[in-house]
């Protein structure tokens, strides 16, 4: 059953962001027992609704720590207050986990959610912004010096008069025999330690992963079984982390600070790296299969750089695999820089990567995108920049951003394929560009003709841009021209104030 409000003070207390590491006041605390005090009750009940009422703030401050339109000033205000919220409330459920260990699928997708966005939040902030919410082990008084014995109580009676001397000195006590040792605690390995952490604290991705990396860094062996298996807990918990994190902030994990990844990534991942130097083929390929399972972004560097120097066929296309495991805007980068790459099987081997890339999700194809866009306008290998160009149509709407790159190009057939590519995708951020090749004095008419042919293509919502280039001379006959079959045979001419009022009526 569901436990009714906390009185005011309660709620109050509930509401307010107590010192770290305290009770949460969603607890509801069994009465004491009478008699003698004996150890603290177990919290018997969640105050569901006052923690869902926090729990809301949170998120509502979570959202708006997100919004790229706030100044930095106000989204760091917006991630304080939601850390600080949702700090409470994973406090108040993880208190009641402890004392309810059978029941811990109760509250257990509700934690995840929540710890994914204290995660993130760290990832977020500046350093110190958080500061104040860190947990710290609470601060004990010094202890007082131990005392030999208890003090004899005065004697009745009159105050005793000049003492007469020190009392003779005891018989020396018999020396006691010493207790014998306790039996040292079972060790247990760093990767039990770290099952054994995710096995009671499931719903706690970050604080796994973090114990998973500690049990990386710690061993040598790694060929073993158990290294073979942490890395493949750290892969799904790293993915698992930054999957939630392109879902709700709509933005890829590598757009944050690198040097604030969680635990001893860059350590296991120089390690492993090590590996890309060695002289047997096999051991360099197992070095890029261990660096993908790692799932830590900037070590796509280093695969990179191994990429430049590699000979073997069959090694090269484990690296292009493993890049395309990592994925991500980092990944896409590197991928990017081999549009100039004068081999042009390495640079057509590079289009396939960030293609694959491209299909993991929308974020992360939108990051791709603008690296296939870097192939149509610079690669030196012609079949490479085509097949970017290909990869671009395919992805629609998706692939403008990397088809307005590509109209840098200095191939002139393949500039005309770019502007067709953007009429067929119909999306009105291309007709900016679109109505800057409206050029009267070009002498590439058919350039003209591909942008008008674009621009007929995306309709209505490029007549914006047309007005807009009504006021530069060498578009505005053209652009006149297309307002007037676009708008249904408005005659304003080439007057943009004119064309503007119009429009701001429709």
């Amino acid at each position: 059953m569901i436990p009714g409000p906390l009185g005011a003070a309660a709620l109050a207390a509930a509401l307010a962001l107590g010192a770290p590491g305290a009770r949460a006041a969603f607890l509801l605390e069994a009465p004491p027992p009478a008699g003698p005090p004996g150890p603290p009750a177990a919290p018997a009940a969640l105050d569901l609704a006052a923690l869902k009422a926090l729990e809301d703030e949170g998120n509502r401050w979570f959202d708006t720590a997100g919004d790229t339109d706030l100044s930095t000033a106000k989204r760091n205000e917006a991630r304080r207050n939601s850390y600080g919220s949702l700090k409470k409330v994973s406090k108040a459920l993880e208190a009641w986990c402890e004392a309810h260990p059978d029941r811990l699928d109760a509250h257990e997708d509700r934690m995840i959610e929540i710890h994914r966005k204290l995660f993130w939040l760290r990832k977020e902030s500046p350093i110190g912004l958080l500061d104040e919410f860190r947990d710290r082990p609470a601060g004990a008084p010094p202890s007082p010096p131990p005392s030999i014995g208890p003090a004899a109580p005065p004697a009745p009676g009159p105050s005793p008069g000049p003492s007469p001397g020190p009392a003779p000195a005891p018989p020396p006590a018999a020396p006691e025999a010493p207790a014998p040792p306790a039996p040292p605690p079972a060790s247990r390995s760093p990767f039990e330690e770290a099952a054994a952490y995710e096995k009671f604290h499931p719903f706690d991705e970050a604080g796994s992963l973090e114990r998973w990396l500690d049990a990386l860094a710690a061993t040598e062996d790694r060929g073993s079984d158990p290294f073979r298996q942490a890395l493949a807990r750290v892969a799904r918990l790293s993915e698992g982390l930054k999957e939630y994190y392109r879902r709700v902030r709509r933005e890829d994990p590598d757009s944050l600070d690198p040097e604030k990844d969680p635990g001893r990534a860059a350590e296991v991942a120089a390690k492993l790296a090590a590996g890309l130097d060695a002289p047997d083929a096999a051991e360099r390929r197992a070095a890029a299969d261990r660096l993908a399972g790692l799932g830590y972004t900037p070590a796509g560097l280093a695969i990179f750089q191994a990429l430049r120097r590699e000979k073997s066929p069959e090694v090269r296309g484990d690296l292009f695999l493993a890049l395309v495991r990592l994925g991500g805007r980092r990944t896409c980068e590197n991928l990017a820089r081999f549009a100039r790459e004068k081999d042009g099987g390495l640079a057509e081997e590079a289009v396939r990567a960030v293609a694959a890339v491209s299909q993991k999700d929308e974020v992360q194809a939108r990051y791709a995108a603008l690296a296939l866009g870097e192939f149509v306008a610079e690669a030196k290998a012609p079949a490479a920049a085509r097949a970017a160009l290909e990869e671009l149509r395919r992805l629609g709407r998706g692939g403008v951003p990397g088809l307005l790159r590509g109209l840098d190009t200095k191939d002139a057939p393949l500039e005309l394929e770019a502007v067709a590519a953007l009429g067929a995708a119909g999306d009105p951020r291309a007709a900016p560009a679109l109505c800057e090749r409206l050029d009267a004095d070009a002498a590439e008419a058919a350039r003209r003709d591909a942008a008008q042919a674009a621009l007929r293509k995306i309709g209505r919502p490029s007549i914006p841009a047309l007005i807009e280039s009504l006021r530069r001379k060498k578009t505005r006959r053209y652009a006149a021209t297309m307002l007037y079959e676009l708008s249904g045979g408005q005659t304003f001419g080439e007057d943009p104030r004119a064309w503007a009022e119009w429009w701001r009526k429709q």
